[in-house]
């Protein structure tokens, strides 16, 4: 019974993590085919993200990234009911976002400073938006087996069950996320600025 459930859960997170890299491709693209010395896009998006990262004791605390992730979270893993549209959106939207950053510092020659802003709260982020898609994807996945005729009913108390620890765990890692980010990325940030 075990085995089966995390059978299910690989391919629901594979399929997360699928849509996620793939998009994070694209706006890697983008981000590095924009001209930098025009002051495009990239460069401006580069910039601000040096004063989006929070440097000062008056900077965003913990229970801002809560919100601010629990609700990018919260999106994601409603495609349980809404047959994985705001999934879909969601993972697209956010790996477009987490490329074009990573492009963007790249053609502004700031990768180190990108990685101390992102790379230790997003060891926690990324499993969470995995664990929330896995989620997002589990029911209507299971519905559309019930409608191929692969199972005898759309939806069990089991399904939900697996939906609400997948997303119970992706908001743990948020929580564990929001205080890293909140507490270990400004010490990392003015380390290496």
């Amino acid at each position: 019974m075990l085995y089966r459930d995390l059978t299910k859960f690989r391919i629901y997170i594979g399929l997360s993590a699928a849509l996620l890299f793939a998009s994070g491709l694209l706006g890697l693209c983008v981000a590095l085919t924009l001209d930098p010395s025009s002051g495009g896009v990239a460069t401006e998006s580069a910039q601000m993200s040096r004063t989006q990262i929070p440097e000062t004791p008056s900077s965003p605390g913990v229970f801002h990234f809560i919100a601010r992730n629990g609700t990018v979270i919260s999106l994601i893993a409603a495609g349980a009911v809404l047959f994985a549209s705001t999934t879909i959106f969601g993972l697209l939207s956010n790996g477009f976002l987490i490329g074009y950053q990573i492009g963007a510092a790249a053609t502004s020659n700031n990768l180190l400073f990108v990685g101390a802003a992102i790379v230790p709260h997003g060891l926690f982020e990324i499993p969470a938006i995995l664990l929330a898609g896995a989620a997002g994807f589990l029911i209507p996945g299971e519905i559309i087996k019930y409608l191929q005729g692969r199972r005898e009913t759309p939806v069990t108390r089991q399904d939900l069950r697996q939906t609400i620890i997948l997303t119970t765990l992706s908001f743990l890692c948020v929580l564990l996320a929001a205080v890293v980010e909140a507490v270990v990325t400004p010490w990392l940030v003015n380390s290496v600025s």
